[in-house]
């Protein structure tokens, strides 16, 4: 599936604690979601390089179920501690301004008792104006 997005459709953001190998040391890392063509994909904007990461998608809510381990054929959360105690989810927030993407995403992660959730409301400005 190719996965299509808008830079301006900010779904969401998605905190983890990572370990630097090197120093051994935790730091906390934001990865931004973007409303696409499927539930939500998220990536790691490299500002200051100007380039970005593609990390993932979540094709449909049975695909992130999938994911957190929620369904009866997957048991794993692939963002847990559990999963990756070197890179693990630490916090969810989600734009309601993409209201029927947002709460199916909260619903799900709220399901698992793991992850701060964070609802905000960020209105996006179409093109012309408003």
């Amino acid at each position: 599936m190719s996965v299509n997005w808008l830079w301006k459709n900010e779904l969401g953001y998605m905190k983890y604690k990572v370990t630097d190998t090197k120093n051994n040391k935790k730091a906390t890392v934001k990865v931004d979601m973007y409303a696409a063509n499927c539930l939500g994909c998220y990536i790691q904007n490299h500002k200051k390089e100007g380039t970005y990461t593609f990390l993932g998608f979540w094709n449909d809510k049975q695909h992130l179920r999938n994911c957190l381990g929620l369904s009866g054929q997957y048991k794993d959360d692939m963002y847990s501690k559990e999963h990756n105690p070197d890179q693990y989810l630490v916090e969810i927030g989600l734009n309601t301004y993409f209201h029927k993407e947002a709460m199916e995403i909260m619903k799900e992660f709220e399901k698992t008792k793991r992850y701060k959730i964070v609802l905000y409301y960020k209105e996006i400005k179409k093109k012309g104006g408003k």
